[in-house]
């Protein structure tokens, strides 16, 4: 689910349906590995960490989190490639929302990402330690989301016209300020 919505996110980012073919198809992949691997693990007798299912635990993680950061890639380089694109024409000033260590975290989705990949370090080598981290990248399956649905419904998240849209500009005067459409 929440890969379905940074698919989303990068498509209004980018403004393309080409920009996430490939994420589309890696997406449908984790879909069916995963139904593969609740079917597998549902089975009596099976140990998720050992065996067919630990391979296919691997592969869906694998597939799932290298989906995260291709996503998370494809929405920080368009942030900051804008950003700079702001900076060069229009000024610091204009390039700082765009800048924004909040921004980049939270439309990018970069805690799930950086968890789920030392989650699958841990889960690749077998060490023990990565039942903790299951735990942490579990909670930021449905954290990260969240915050980026809460910037969305508060307005302040990237929208399809964010390129493109004319913000009103504020002159000072002495005696206050006039807004200009």
């Amino acid at each position: 689910m929440s890969d379905g919505l940074m698919m989303h996110r990068c498509r209004i980012v980018w403004d393309s349906l080409c920009a996430i073919i490939i994420p589309f198809i890696l997406w449908s992949v984790t879909l069916v590995l995963g139904i593969l691997l609740v079917w597998l693990a549902g089975r009596a007798g099976t140990d998720i960490f050992n065996g067919n299912t630990a391979k296919f635990s691997l592969a869906y993680y694998t597939i799932s989190v290298s989906l995260t950061a291709m996503l998370t890639c494809m929405i920080c380089c368009r942030l900051v490639g804008h950003a700079r694109t702001m900076q060069r024409y229009l000024g610091e000033e204009y390039a700082a929302p765009y800048f924004s260590v909040i921004v980049l975290l939270v439309e990018s989705v970069l805690p799930l990402t950086l968890i789920g990949i030392v989650f699958l370090v841990l889960f690749g080598v077998g060490s023990q330690q990565m039942l903790e981290f299951s735990h942490v990248y579990t909670l930021m399956m449905c954290v990260s989301p969240q915050m980026l649905i809460l910037r969305v419904a508060q307005g302040n998240a990237w929208q399809r016209d964010t390129m493109t849209r004319r913000s009103p500009s504020a002159m000072r005067f002495s005696a206050g300020y006039i807004e200009l459409m």
